[in-house]
Formats: C-alpha cells, structure tokens, sequence
C-alpha cells in the first residue's frame, strides 16, 4: 500500500497495476479516475473528487475500514468489470451498462452487449446493514448490456428507472432492491424498473425483494431460478405473471420463487416447474 493521496490535483489521475492505492479528500478535483486494475481504497466519504470514476480493466474499489461504509458520489463508466466492498455510491444520474470506452486507435467504438459483473467479495456487514455495496435510489443502471452480480457478499441497487436491457443475473451472495413504486419486470415503466427490462436469471443465490405493499407485474421475458437459487417477495402488495416464462432452470434441483401476497397467473408459461412458496394477503 501508499500513504492517501490528498488534496488538490490536476490532470487525470491513472491507477494502474496491482497495488493498493488510497485517495482521501481530493476537493474539487474535477477530472476522471482511470482504474486499470488494483484496488482503490477511499479512506472517507465523498474523497474522490467530483470528477467520473472510470473502469477501464478491472480493479477494486472499497473503504478502508471493513466495519464501516463510505459514500462514493461519482459516476461510474464500466468499461471493464469492477469488485467493491464497503461503498454506498451516491451518484444521482445514468450508468450505462453498455459503456465502452474510446480510444484513439478506436474512436467508434461499438455498445457492449454482455454481462457487466459487480462482484461483492465480503460477507461480512457493517451493524444495522444489509448489504456490502449499495446503488443509492438515484442511481440508475441503462443501456443494452446486462448486469451481473457475483461473489459471496451482498449488493443492493435501489434505483427505480433502471432500464437496462441485457438482463440480470445474480450468480452469487444476495441481491436485494427496495420498492417505493409497484414494479414492472421485463418491460420499461417510468420509475417502475427496479431490475431491468430484460431477463432475470438467479443462479444458486438470492433475489430479495422488499415490497412495501406494492405490486410487481412480470411480462414477455424470462424469469430462470437455478439450483438452490431463490427470489422473495416479501412485504405483500401481490405478484402478476402476465406473460414470458416461469422457470425452474435447466438442473435437477430446481430454484424456488416465494412471494408474500397475492399470486396472480394470467398467461405465463412455466417450465421444469420452480418450487412455489406463497403467502397470501
């Protein structure tokens, strides 16, 4: 590791390499934050400047103290993925999963379409929290990509116009949001998407939702629950699965969908049955 880099500064700042790089406190500074791997420490909240925080290959971005948070405001361009820890991201805007990067040899460079994975290394919490890494509700993920999320730790995103299209899939930990509005899964509905528009695929994990009373409606996409994977609703306000496809995954054990509240069936299809737990209101 180095000594925090603190104050003010000028010109980009480049963290490369696999070392351990602490910020604190940069001001005004204005500019980008490349990440070119390795592990970007913030040793307090809002240090990093107001400037874009951006991903071009990986790295690790984390607050210092494991049994505390920090508040990161900047915006983020995902041009790789990234693993975080410890961080609420504050930053009140769009985050377009399907950023890719121009370069001068590149200048036209193309949407990317894939996965852009998060993984939460961690699972230990800070008191009175529920997860490790946090999307704050004016933070919302666009674009044609995909968001995936992975490792042992949980995530919450709690943005709800979170129109990205490429899917999500959570392959590891737990993932939860939050709902302050009902909820449209597989379609766009201003400030209704909480997850995407896309797929949802939960692969040996969790997907829980805090429904506060409000409704989801599931329509045209599908929703794949694997291996021991499972997706809650809990809180009431009812479920609505008016079209695409309910599945158990492709494995023998099969995923299992709970839902606290009503149950409505109005033209899903459903394949290799998921387990279904439901409580009704």
């Amino acid at each position: 590791g180095i000594d925090p880099i603190t104050g003010e500064l000028y010109g980009r700042l480049i963290l490369a390499g696999g070392g351990v790089f602490s910020i604190s406190n940069l001001g005004a500074y204005d500019r980008n934050i490349i990440l070119r791997g390795g592990s970007l420490g913030v040793w307090g909240s809002n240090s990093t400047g107001t400037g874009a925080i951006v991903i071009e290959s990986g790295g690790y971005i984390h607050y210092w103290n494991a049994n505390s948070k920090t508040r990161v405001p900047n915006e983020l361009k995902l041009a790789s993925n990234v693993s975080s820890n410890n961080v609420y991201y504050t930053y009140a805007g769009d985050v377009d999963l399907s950023y890719a990067r121009p370069t001068q040899l590149n200048p036209s460079t193309s949407p990317f379409t894939g996965y852009r994975t998060i993984t939460v290394t961690s699972n230990s919490l800070v008191a009175g929290q529920r997860a490790s890494v946090t999307f704050e509700k004016d933070f919302n993920f666009i674009g044609i990509a995909g968001l995936a999320k992975s490792g042992v730790g949980s995530m919450e995103i709690l943005g709800q116009n979170s129109t990205f299209s490429g899917g999500l899939m959570v392959s590891g930990g737990k993932l939860y949001t939050t709902l302050r509005s009902d909820m449209v899964l597989g379609a766009a509905s201003a400030n209704q998407n909480y997850l995407g528009t896309g797929d949802i695929t939960v692969n040996s994990s969790q997907l829980l939702i805090q429904t506060n009373g409000y409704a989801t409606n599931f329509t045209n996409k599908e929703f794949s629950i694997a291996g021991t994977g499972s997706i809650e609703f809990y809180g009431g306000g009812g479920v609505t699965l008016s079209s695409g496809i309910l599945s158990g995954g492709t494995s023998a054990t099969k995923g299992t969908i709970a839902i606290d509240g009503d149950v409505t069936f109005n033209g899903i299809s459903i394949t290799n049955t998921p387990n279904l737990i439901i409580n009704p209101d």
